[in-house]
């Protein structure tokens, strides 16, 4: 295995999160230059080798997590500037639409997320 140069996103962003949904990269949320949080997304397509924006989260949070779950995109916590969240949404790749959907029971920020048994565990 050796290392490669990737494209670039359209937008630099730290402390973002990332899963591979149908078969491309999700990125959303983090932090711009300017350490504002970001509620923009971008795909990462692997025919092309190119990124397109995505509509962006309800939510800006940058130290969320994201996880995938029957062919949809979950992000939950994170930070919004002010404060650890326990919010959580969801990005349906078919209708290009995100969902708000219940909060957690804490907040969190930092931390991790999978798909297991049916369930995103956090």
């Amino acid at each position: 295995g050796q290392w490669s140069a990737f494209p670039s996103m359209n937008e630099a962003r730290r402390g973002c999160a990332a899963a591979v949904l149908n078969g491309r990269i999700i990125v959303v949320g983090g932090e711009d230059r300017n350490n504002t949080e970001l509620s923009s997304a971008e795909e990462y397509d692997p025919t092309t080798g190119r990124w397109s924006s995505i509509p962006s989260m309800h939510t800006k949070r940058s130290c969320c997590a994201a996880a995938v779950l029957d062919g949809q995109l979950y992000v939950v916590g994170g930070w919004d500037g002010n404060e650890r969240l326990s919010s959580a949404e969801v990005y349906n790749p078919t209708t290009r639409c995100w969902s708000l959907i219940p909060h957690m029971n804490l907040q969190r920020s930092g931390c991790a997320a999978v798909s297991l048994c049916g369930k995103v565990i956090v």
